[in-house]
């Protein structure tokens, strides 16, 4: 973290931006607060993982409107494209400390099944 500013009161963190392509390991975890705040979660890995493995993966946090109904359309396998900032995430133990992935896009590439009977959704050209 950088020292702060002055006239700021707080220290400003440092951010990284990145982009994650990967396979969805575990169905994603979806709330719906009662004032209206929604957040999921997915965790990321690369395809042929074990997701029962405990440390396997990187969790993708989605907030804000749309968020559960988004993921809710995720399954175990689908391949996404997840953009964002990484944040360190302090936990009861140090051995609990982690990174999360703060979504700002979480992208899906749709895989069509024969017996769907739905038309492809449009795509654009190259």
């Amino acid at each position: 973290m950088r020292r702060a500013r002055e006239g700021e009161d707080e220290p400003v963190g440092i951010t990284t931006a990145v982009t994650l392509h990967g396979h969805v390991l575990r169905p994603p975890r979806r709330i719906r607060t009662a004032e209206g705040w929604e957040v999921a979660t997915v965790v990321v890995g690369a395809p042929g993982h074990d997701a029962r493995d405990v440390g396997e993966g990187i969790v993708a946090v989605c907030m804000g409107p749309g968020a559960v109904a988004a993921a809710s359309s995720l399954t175990t396998g689908a391949e996404v494209v997840v953009q964002g900032r990484l944040a360190a995430r302090r936990g009861g133990l140090p051995a609990d400390d982690a990174v999360e992935l703060v979504a700002d896009a979480l992208l899906v590439r749709r895989v069509a099944s024969a017996g769907s009977g739905l038309p492809p959704e449009p795509r654009i050209a190259p």
